[in-house]
């Protein structure tokens, strides 16, 4: 969940400690020249504590699990790779990505959520900067980058934003993202949500048109797996802070969703499915 222009100023900028680039100032934040990375920012850091609480609780964290992580990285040799946990909040797939062995580099947008994550996990290196301009980066410089729910945050900017994924990717390597796609019917919900719901959308947010977004990047990425999903369970118990139901609440219905979310992978097709796990290759 990333998004600005991130040369780190006086006030956020520090020797890394551990591999951490610490905020000296959590209330500080880093220049930005772009009005939607600022209103991005503000919005995040405003929701910081809710956005860790809903989606690191027990349940979410055992969604992801089931549903998220096995087709994100299938088949991806991890033990000892360096990858890029992009849009990363305040780390809620670190922790997966850290215990198939890789080794985890943070970014975010917000100052709040990045400081968060460097908490959570300080013995990772960890920026707050923009995915659109990861120049802080050098070329080929991660063995994998991944990004849960951020591209469509970033939305006319995604074309950017995919450029410099595949610019710090090592040949060979692999970029996997999750996102709510385009052309199923539940978008056509989910374009409404985005309109009526200012508090947790801005304008520019869109689902991802991956069909598009291949034809665009073709010489750089190909496809190497699509998996669709996106049952009751994705929208009770991992959006529970975007529907407002209460934390205490999920623990009366989670456990039976979980359970009922694996009886519809079977109905998940491009059509009736949530969202998409892509996983594309460097070339």
């Amino acid at each position: 969940m990333t998004l600005r222009s991130d040369r780190l100023d006086s006030r956020v900028r520090g020797p890394l400690v551990y591999g951490v680039a610490p905020i000296q100032d959590p209330t500080a934040v880093p220049s930005t020249n772009s009005a939607l990375e600022k209103h991005q920012q503000e919005m995040f850091d405003s929701i910081a504590q809710a956005y860790e609480a809903h989606y690191s609780d027990e349940y979410s964290l055992r969604y992801r699990e089931l549903f998220l992580v096995p087709p994100l990285v299938k088949g991806l040799s991890l033990e000892g790779a360096h990858v890029l946990d992009a849009l990363c909040g305040s780390g809620q797939m670190t922790g997966f990505l850290q215990a198939k062995g890789a080794r985890v580099t943070g970014l975010d947008l917000s100052p709040e959520l990045t400081e968060r994550f460097r908490k959570r996990f300080p013995e990772c290196e960890v920026r707050c900067g923009s995915v659109l301009d990861m120049s802080f980066f050098p070329e080929a410089h991660f063995d994998h980058v991944f990004i849960t729910g951020g591209l469509h945050h970033i939305q006319p900017h995604i074309d950017t934003a995919v450029r410099e994924v595949a610019r710090v990717l090592k040949p060979g390597g692999f970029f996997c993202f999750i996102e709510p796609h385009r052309g199923g019917w539940p978008d056509l919900i989910r374009r409404l949500w985005y309109r009526l719901d200012r508090d947790h959308f801005e304008e520019n947010e869109r689902s991802v048109d991956v069909e598009q977004l291949l034809k665009t990047h073709g010489s750089s990425l190909t496809l190497q797996s699509v998996t669709y999903g996106g049952g009751p369970a994705y929208m009770l118990v991992l959006s529970s802070l975007i529907l407002r139901i209460p934390l205490w609440a999920k623990r009366y219905y989670s456990p039976l969703l979980l359970q009922v979310e694996k009886l519809f992978r079977r109905f998940h097709t491009r059509r009736l499915s949530c969202y998409v796990v892509c996983q594309l290759r460097k070339i």
